[in-house]
């Protein structure tokens, strides 16, 4: 159930003083206008030339439209008005729990109100469907992410902070457009306790710390940010290959090559500023041909080529 308020309740009346007003401005039970006898239902038609169902040709028995081609929602709770115009009966439905609709069918020009509740995660996508005399309009519902979500793990809570996406101008000698998704990102470094709760032991627990200037205590406290960890050592955890990465390969018949790289970051990420040489292991796999695998293997492709990497990557750590 959604909870309302005073806000939002404004923002409902505010939608339906305006649907009180398109309707009135472009009714089928408008008075009589002896001033215009060609259309005397509709007087005030010339004040909307696009509204479907007001059109003078006799040959017209109904024009079927919606006032809205797309729904946009912010994070919060929210509304929108979307008026549907047609002579015939009419149903809506939303393709997610989360839309709701105030008015599921009617009979003739009508408008009715989608509202959604607020959003606690990612941006959520949805379908509104209108169907009336044979003919339906789908339009797009789209809800923007929560500002800030909040994951469990273990005793650890990680505030994570929405980052818009968008495109941007990127480089030092070369510009160019960079283009990226919205991301969620945390609010502070990782502590020691959210590192504990995913791993399951800190990189300092068996440190003699008589060797160091600062304390043990100084060290594992539970809010103080992780340390001695490397850029290697956080990257051995891989991201799922997403199959439609490889459409390609597949439609172009080019063959996937998969690579491995080994311990990159020693040569500068692990110790910035300095530049260091570096024993680095890179090594190509077979080539691998979509048309060569066998059903299962096309079907999980990300998952087939992502398990050769990481064989690769783990065999070639020891000899870093």
């Amino acid at each position: 159930m959604v909870t309302i308020t005073p806000f939002f309740r404004f923002r409902l009346l505010a939608l339906l003083a305006a649907f009180i007003f398109a309707m009135v401005s472009c009714g089928k039970d408008d008075p009589v206008n002896p001033d215009n006898p060609d259309n005397p239902n509709n007087p005030d038609c010339a004040k909307c030339p696009d509204c479907p169902g007001c059109s003078d040709d006799p040959g017209v028995t109904d024009e079927f439209g919606v006032s809205l081609t797309e729904i946009r929602f912010n994070g919060d709770e929210d509304a929108s008005l979307i008026v549907v115009r047609t002579k015939e009966k009419w149903t809506a439905s939303a393709s997610a729990a989360w839309v709701q609709l105030s008015a599921t069918s009617g009979d003739g020009n009508t408008g009715f109100l989608v509202t959604t509740g607020a959003n606690t995660g990612f941006p959520r996508t949805a379908t509104l469907t209108i169907s009336a005399g044979g003919k339906t309009k789908q339009i797009p519902i789209t809800q923007h992410a929560a500002d800030k979500i909040a994951v469990t793990v273990g005793n650890a809570t990680f505030n994570m902070i929405y980052v818009e996406g968008g495109t941007f101008l990127t480089g030092s000698n070369v510009h160019y457009d960079a283009t990226v998704s919205g991301f969620y990102m945390s609010e502070t470094e990782v502590t020691n306790a959210q590192w504990q709760a995913v791993m399951g032991k800190l990189p300092y627990d068996d440190v003699d710390f008589s060797q160091y200037t600062i304390s043990e205590e100084d060290m594992n406290g539970a809010k103080q940010p992780v340390c001695w960890v490397t850029w290697n050592e956080v990257n051995d955890t891989f991201m799922p290959f997403h199959d439609g990465s490889f459409k390609v390969a597949e439609k172009s018949g080019c063959p996937i090559i998969p690579m491995s790289i080994n311990n990159s970051a020693a040569i500068f990420e692990d110790h910035l500023p300095i530049i260091k040489k570096a024993h680095v292991i890179i090594e190509y796999g077979k080539p691998i041909y979509m048309s060569e695998l066998k059903p299962e293997q096309k079907k999980r492709i990300g998952d087939y080529v992502k398990t050769i990497i990481m064989e690769t990557y783990f065999k070639n750590k020891e000899l870093v």
